[in-house]
């Protein structure tokens, strides 16, 4: 493939031609070519004379043969046949004996082509196929290197009515409907997508009649059925007049018979139209059954054509070894005749022998899973492949290899191919579950990396009307499906070193997947680590609870211990340096976090009363009690769902004083002074902000720790503040790639986890950091106050700049206000003088009242900007 596989698209050079070569005892090869080895034939050559016969011999290997008759890019069908044990003089063994063969006979289908092919099919006869008659086929059949301005609107214009009419207004069927009169006349066309469509049949749509509205200035592409107030689900398109040719569309759509002859005609003059002749063709094994280009028929409609077949009559038939002597006589013999009446067909096919080394190469990819034919252009592993097999090229790509591999969708069925040869069952939930199967019957416990793959039905993790009305998820409605995935070394440092811990749910990384993260910064060896992950279908209560659950099980599995948590297993309420998670940092998903409380409350133990309510076991506190001892709201999210909030900057103020140690005076009457002044002053916007915290059950505590003050203060003070971490975690793996697939996201997630523990084994055995500069406290604190100075600077830099633009319209408008004034009071001198009409007073007048309107207009906004404080305050508002 290296040498000669660059050659496949057309035939390769001969190592020997030979003439009047015996085929059999009644026939002869006027010419027999011979190729060597790694050869392949895509157009064998033939003769223009019926009566004789040319030959073309290419080895085989007896090890891997190959299907010769695939690799040939003609169309082959009936005629057709085959027949054993036949000897023909060019196949003979070491000895010079003939062998055996099997005759396998073969009919070119020849082309289809539009059946208003208008060019002389003479032209495209052909004996032999080579670059330079293929480039010149092509240019008979795309003459045109660009198109028009007005043969571009054209192809839009009737792209637009073509598309509409045809299907219709796509709508969900919701009843039965009736065709309007136009839509009736070009019925046909709706049958015909569907008609050419694969796979299974396509769900029934509304077939109500599409029309064409005019509103002032506005075109409305809208169904018959559409209602604004109950049938807003049908057709309502918006029509740009600026993209398509108007009055021809409109045409279409009254099916304007005069008008479309009129405007048709010039088309035709000019060279394109329905009128216009056509050089579509296709290969014959093209799934296109149709003219992409609309027509009008001889009845008068335009239509969507049918491609026909152009027929044939050259043969070809293939004479190879059978199975037994292909060793003695490694080669295989094509024999030609007739010549082919018809455009060369493109090399729509990979050669066998192509496509198997590129499969090969595709399943050696890490990233198989996840690839696309877009991705593997780009994929650093495609160079050395490319170059190994095209050393000769500076820059190689896949269709120096072969031009059908330019074509990306047809690249995505070999590595579609490929995946399903690596992963037979799919890269969804039963690969994932075959995965896991193999990992376990091949690695022990401490080694494993899926730890949980489950289908619960649904009855098993009821949801509540919390989750429903609350978090107004979408999800699969027959099983809850959860993978868990955690390495072994994790799990012992969830039980001993993990203090502060936080969650978060990616919504973007695994197509139709939701994936959990329980991570945290490592405050000693200064990184963020990920503790476990989890893929899940649903985001309840329940499904955390469940999830958090396994998670524990798990690590008691790997370690002997269940994770400790400071309210459940500490003997102090004010012991802080308890060995377990300390603090749960959260954003305000209302299922994660009843999930974690109903979580917390299952580990509770039995007989142990609760630290601050002693009178009362732990197995007695709600989910949302456990969570005031535990839970941190995240300071990022509540900001932006703040600055979001249509609010003054006032009750936004009073808003952000909720979140702290301790609020103004530290008294209960001063934190429902500030709720009360909320919800009186927020309006609706406030009130609606304020009763989502109180419905919650567990923000209000979760950003105020003088609310309950069930977390010792210096936890709380050394807790996370935000969920910065999870998110940085989250982040930091989109960068791979999103929209993956579930095996490619959970493979990636191994890789990923992979490397965070080596980096941290290598800081500890070796001790080089992950960065020059460490992410110390100090660091943290410089990081944070650069990025705020940064962005106050640019703030302050628009809004300067906004400044100085309003100083340069304030001049102006002043300037010409003064120049209006002045022309006034000449155009009274002068009427009062007589020497003008009183008209051109008032038109002056008029003039200086707009002037006056916009000095008013200009001047407010600058008192309102200055009154805010707006910008840097070196630049000042000159009023």
């Amino acid at each position: 493939m290296s040498t000669a596989s660059s050659q496949t698209t057309f035939n390769a050079v001969p190592i020997d031609i030979r003439t009047n070569v015996e085929l059999t005892r009644q026939s002869k090869l006027d010419t027999l070519y011979i190729y060597g080895p790694e050869t392949s034939i895509g157009y064998p050559g033939t003769t223009s004379d019926e009566h004789c016969f040319v030959g073309h011999m290419v080895p085989n290997d007896p090890s891997n043969w190959r299907n010769i008759l695939s690799e040939i890019q003609y169309s082959l069908g009936n005629p057709r046949g085959q027949r054993s044990r036949v000897y023909v003089g060019p196949l003979v063994d070491r000895n010079g004996q003939k062998v055996p063969c099997l005759r396998k006979f073969a009919t070119c289908q020849g082309i289809k082509m539009c059946p208003f092919f208008n060019q002389d099919l003479e032209t495209f006869v052909h004996t032999e196929a080579t670059p330079e008659a293929m480039a010149q086929h092509q240019k008979l059949l795309h003459p045109k290197t660009e198109l028009t301005p007005a043969e571009d609107v054209y192809f839009h214009t009737v792209a637009l009515w073509s598309t509409s009419t045809s299907y219709g207004c796509i709508a969900q069927l919701d009843g039965v409907v009736h065709l309007g009169p136009v839509a009736q006349i070009y019925s046909h066309l709706r049958q015909t997508p569907k008609a050419t469509t694969r796979g299974p049949a396509p769900k029934p749509t509304c077939q109500g009649a599409i029309r064409l509205l005019q509103f002032s200035e506005n075109l409305i592409l809208r169904c018959e059925h559409y209602n604004v107030q109950s049938s807003k689900n049908h057709l309502n398109f918006a029509v740009s007049a600026a993209l398509y040719d108007v009055t021809y569309l409109q045409a279409l759509f009254r099916n304007d018979t005069v008008l479309l002859r009129a405007l048709e005609g010039d088309m035709l003059a000019k060279g394109y139209g329905p009128l216009a002749p056509c050089v579509t063709v296709q290969n014959c094994t093209s799934v296109k059954a149709n003219c992409e280009i609309n027509h009008r028929s001889v009845d008068g409609l335009i239509t969507i054509v049918e491609l026909q077949r152009l027929p044939c009559s050259s043969s070809i038939i293939i004479y190879e070894p059978l199975p037994e002597h292909r060793v003695a006589c490694p080669n295989v013999l094509i024999v030609c005749s007739k010549p082919h009446a018809h455009p060369i067909p493109i090399p729509a096919r990979t050669p066998n022998s192509i496509s198997e080394k590129l499969v090969k190469f595709l399943e050696n990819l890490s990233d198989l899973p996840n690839l696309t034919s877009r991705c593997l252009l780009v994929n650093e592993a495609r160079k050395h492949f490319l170059q190994k097999e095209l050393p000769h090229l500076t820059e190689p790509s896949f269709q120096d290899i072969h031009p059908s591999l330019g074509n990306l969708d047809h690249l995505q069925v070999y590595i579609d191919r490929a995946c399903d040869s690596v992963y037979p069952h799919g890269t969804g939930w039963s690969g994932v579950l075959h995965m896991k199967q193999r990992q376990d019957s091949v690695r022990p416990s401490s080694q494993r990396y899926i730890r949980y793959a489950q289908e619960l039905e649904l009855e098993r993790i009821p949801g509540n009307a919390e989750d429903v009305q609350l978090l107004g998820e979408v999800t699969d409605p027959h099983v809850f499906r959860l993978i868990i995935c955690i390495k072994s070394e994790n799990s012992f440092r969830l039980v001993n070193e993990a203090r502060h811990v936080q969650s978060d749910i990616s919504f973007k990384r695994v197509a139709g997947w939701l994936e959990f993260e329980l991570g945290g910064f490592d405050r000693v060896n200064m990184c963020a680590v990920v503790y476990a992950r989890a893929y899940l279908n649903r985001q309840t209560a329940e499904a955390h609870r469940v999830m958090l659950v396994e998670i524990d099980r798990i690590v008691f599995e790997d370690t002997g211990k269940h994770i400790q948590y400071r309210h459940l297993h500490a003997l102090d309420k004010d012991d802080v340096n308890f060995t377990g998670i300390l603090s749960w940092s959260v954003d305000q998903h209302r299922g994660q976090a009843k999930g974690i409380g109903e979580y917390l409350r299952e580990m509770s133990p039995l007989h142990k009363f609760d630290l601050y309510e002693p009178t009362r076991l732990l197995s007695e506190l709600s989910p949302y009690e456990h969570l005031e001892r535990i839970l941190r709201l995240c300071f990022a999210h509540f900001t932006r769902n703040i600055q979001k909030t249509a609010v003054s900057q006032e009750v936004k103020d009073a808003m952000f004083s909720l979140h702290g140690v301790i609020h103004k005076d530290g008294t209960e009457a001063a934190w429902q002074t500030t709720l009360a002044f909320i919800r009186d002053k927020g309006n609706k916007a406030g009130r609606d902000w304020l009763q989502d915290k109180i419905d919650s059950k567990f923000a209000l505590a979760a950003l105020c720790w003088q609310l309950k003050e069930r977390i010792p203060f210096t936890i709380w003070l050394a807790s996370d503040d935000t969920t910065n971490v999870i998110e940085s975690l989250h982040q930091d793996q989109l960068r791979e790639g999103s929209g993956l697939t579930l095996l490619g996201g959970l493979l990636r997630g191994k890789q990923y986890d992979n490397m965070r523990y080596r980096l941290l084994q290598n800081f500890k055995e070796n001790g080089i950091r992950t960065r020059y500069q460490p992410s110390t406290p100090s660091a943290q604190v410089h990081r944070a106050l650069s990025r705020q100075v940064n962005s106050k600077k640019r703030q302050y830099d628009l809004a300067d700049s906004k400044i100085h633009e309003l100083n340069n319209k304030f001049r102006k408008i002043r300037d010409n206000l003064e120049e209006g004034r002045e022309q006034l009071q000449e155009a009274e001198r002068k009427v009062a003088s007589g020497t003008w009409a009183t008209e051109r007073l008032d038109k002056a007048r008029l003039q200086f009242t707009k002037l006056e309107a916009q000095y008013v207009k200009i001047e407010l906004e600058c008192r309102r900007l200055r009154a805010a404080g707006s910008g840097s305050g070196k630049v000042q508002f000159e009023l």
